[in-house]
């Protein structure tokens, strides 16, 4: 069967695999040979991306899981939201011997429900629950859909052979947007998305699936009949019945082929030092004109936040992240147009507004209820930039909740960790997210971050902003996304001449406050932190003396606005 007929019919060719394997191994322990022999054929098929594009996407709104038939074949690119549903069983075969797995048994008129119940035929699979990618930028997503024109297609090929098929009764496709207790399993409260349960058959692919993880599943689309939290013990033993059914509203689910992580765009990355270095120079003249109305430090510093990752964790202490703490100085100044220049040069950012009302009212961490994590908009992919806007935090007293928040907030600032809340404990998991945060007239109500006023160029007005061509954006997108992957060392010789010229500073300071004051340690590791960023935007492999001398400049304008402001 070839990859045509496999998008086509692909319980048809799930069938024909299982009956291969089956008659081929007959052991004990045939079910996990059989799904990984499954998955290796589907690989196989799908040996690019061109082929995996072939395949309707359902975070494309042309190819949504609602305009799509039953048992299609889909992609589904996706964050892992909730990794505690556990398993569920279910029979992989009929009395008959007939496959029946990758499909919903209350689907299948042909099985009898004592089936599910023979032991000898009783599988596991686990259960996970995966949503969009909050914040993904459009041009990643229009990049990997694919073609909607070819999903369309497909489906309109599908409905001529299963058409005349009749949806079970009370069957009843809803939105899991709007669905009580799907609906908060997406960080960005109240905002409509793809959100779908994936049941993994192949053990293997457990192994990769962490929460917060960016993964895309290949797999067999369905519906599977979703209870209020109160009723979650039937969805995760698949005990449901016409009467369950009819009085329950159904979600999509996949029943996952196999996964892999998602590929990004393909984009240019130049490696010529002076060609970076005009292109670099082009990106921060855009940023100080479209977005700080003719600010170069702010363009400087905004590139080399949004472009710094955490490259250590050691003891507890993480090394590399720069959040950022951009000072306005009044309510007239907009920052409006800076989520939509993130958007369009980094692949996942979104902004969200922070109030005393908003921290009091809903947890920013996710939440569990022992039968469901509910989200919160700190439960983001590795490499998302998050920008809160806190220029309308006022004065007011914080509840539990707040303190809650502030906290969950500090912990991923200072330790890039993000606090779990369940019933009876929390637990703590490495995140990898960048945070700039927009303050009006003061300093952030958070340590941990660098701040930096905003000052406007008085000539900005005469200097308009050319908008990027499509070309120079690709370049931009990969430029920064080298930035953060590329890897860059100090050499030792550099080191040492950091550190004499450091102890020499602080030896002119006649008190251990004078000392601080001239440079401390913690001006020390700024600087070389903001060196090694200055470094990886040229394509270096090692930060010399000319990044180190920019860093210590660009450190001094910062701390002169600081003290002036």
């Amino acid at each position: 069967m070839d990859i045509t007929q496999a998008i086509c019919n692909p319980l048809r060719f799930i069938d024909l695999l299982h009956q291969d394997a089956t008659q081929a191994e007959p052991s004990q322990g045939e079910s996990v040979k059989v799904e990984e022999s499954i998955s290796r054929s589907f690989r196989s098929l799908l040996i690019n991306d061109d082929s995996v594009y072939q395949i309707p996407s359902i975070t494309h709104p042309l190819t949504s899981p609602e305009s799509l038939p039953r048992e299609s074949l889909v992609r589904f690119r996706c964050m892992i939201q909730d990794t505690g549903l556990g398993p569920e069983l279910y029979s992989s075969k009929d009395s008959a011997g007939r496959c029946m797995m990758y499909r919903e048994s209350n689907s299948c008129s042909n099985v009898d429900p004592v089936d599910n119940y023979n032991h000898g035929m009783l599988s596991e699979r686990e259960l996970y629950y995966g949503v969009e990618i909050p914040g993904e930028a459009s041009w990643v997503q229009s990049a990997l859909d694919g073609s909607p024109e070819r999903g369309l297609e497909y489906a309109i090929n599908k409905l001529d052979m299963v058409g005349n098929e009749a949806e079970p009764e009370g069957f009843h496709k809803a939105d899991v947007s709007t669905l009580e207790g799907t609906r908060d399993k997406y960080p960005i409260r109240g905002k409509k998305h793809v959100g779908a349960l994936l049941k993994i058959y192949d053990p293997s692919d457990n192994q990769l699936i962490k929460t917060s993880d960016v993964i895309e599943v290949i797999g067999i689309l369905d519906w599977t009949p979703f209870l209020s939290e109160n009723h979650h013990e039937n969805l995760v033993t698949g005990q449901t019945n016409d009467n369950t059914l009819s009085a329950t509203s159904s979600i999509p689910c996949v029943h996952v082929v196999f996964c892999r992580t998602p590929p990004l765009p393909l984009l240019e990355i130049p490696n010529q030092q002076a060609e970076r270095k005009i292109i670099i120079d082009r990106l921060l003249n855009y940023l100080s004109t479209r977005v700080f109305k003719g600010d170069d430090l702010a363009a400087q510093y905004l590139l080399a936040s949004i472009a710094a990752k955490i490259h250590t964790r050691l003891n507890g202490f993480t090394i590399g992240a720069l959040p950022l703490n951009l000072i306005y100085q009044d309510d007239s100044d907009s920052a409006s147009c800076l989520s939509e220049v993130l958007s369009s040069i980094l692949p996942r950012s979104l902004m969200i507004p922070l109030t005393i009302v908003s921290l009091n009212q809903a947890p920013l961490f996710p939440v569990s209820n022992e039968s469901s994590l509910h989200s919160g908009p700190l439960q983001l992919s590795p490499d998302t930039t998050l920008v809160i806007d806190s220029r309308k935090m006022s004065e007011g007293q914080l509840n539990s909740m707040g303190i809650k928040n502030i906290s969950a907030l500090k912990k991923v600032v200072n330790d890039g960790k993000l606090m779990y809340s369940f019933p009876y404990s929390t637990f703590e998991f490495d995140v990898e997210i960048g945070i700039v945060t927009l303050s009006e007239g003061c300093k952030t109500f958070l340590e941990g971050f660098w701040p930096l006023p905003i000052h406007h160029s008085k000539s900005h007005d005469a200097s308009p902003c050319s908008e990027p061509t499509t070309e120079e954006l690709s370049i931009w997108r990969g430029l920064i996304q080298d930035m953060r992957k590329r890897p860059i060392i100090i050499p030792e010789s550099l080191s040492s001449e950091i550190q004499e010229a450091f102890v020499s500073i602080r030896k002119t300071a006649t008190t251990l406050t004078d000392a601080d004051k001239a440079m401390s340690q913690e001006d020390l590791s700024q600087r070389l932190q903001l060196a090694r960023l200055l470094g990886l935007r040229l394509g270096k492999d090692e930060v010399d003396l000319d990044d180190w001398q920019q860093a210590c400049k660009l450190e001094k304008l910062r701390k002169i606005r600081l003290s002036t402001k």
